[in-house]
């Protein structure tokens, strides 16, 4: 198993929104966003080096609901509204979640699972759920957000620096 780079940044100051032509973000909404959401993670990751296990719905159960921290309103979908990057229209593009890590009264936010098709990569959609992500940790009296990712993901890496991500040496 390659090493865990764990990342933090300091926010100086609340997000602004960001826009996407022909991309719309939305929150978790329905059941249905369960299996749109393991599709996007099978698609996005399939290509790694060091993959992940394809998840079924009780994975994403276990993931996600059953959690304390877990809030339908901090799970962002990035949905393409036109044919560009699938060809169909409201293609699922990317996702990404606010999670809170430690107890309730003393957790951290933490990115959990961004993730852009590999076909809508390079496009701001990263961009934009990471700002989703800062600002709802921002909005709740957070200034530090923490994530992690695999050190032979070098493009997830670079993306993560080029928003200001350190490494947290803690």
């Amino acid at each position: 198993m390659a090493p865990v780079l764990q990342l933090r940044k300091l926010i100086a100051a609340r997000p602004d929104p960001l826009s996407i032509g022909e991309i719309a973000v939305r929150t978790f909404e329905t059941d249905g966003d369960i299996a749109a959401f393991l599709d996007l993670r099978h698609r996005a990751f399939a290509r790694q080096r060091i993959g992940v296990r394809q998840w079924t719905r009780d994975d994403f159960l276990q993931e996600f609901v059953s959690h304390w921290w877990w809030q339908p309103t901090r799970m962002w979908f990035a949905e393409q509204e036109s044919e560009i990057a699938t060809g169909t229209p409201k293609q699922l593009v990317g996702s990404a979640t606010l999670a809170m890590r430690g107890e309730p009264n003393s957790a951290r936010p933490v990115v959990h699972w961004l993730m852009v098709l590999p076909t809508a990569r390079r496009q701001g959609i990263g961009r934009l759920l990471m700002a989703h992500v800062e600002r709802a940790a921002w909005d709740a009296g957070h200034r530090e957000v923490y994530l992690e990712t695999h050190a032979q993901w070098l493009a997830a890496v670079q993306f993560y620096e080029s928003l200001g991500y350190t490494t947290d040496t803690r």
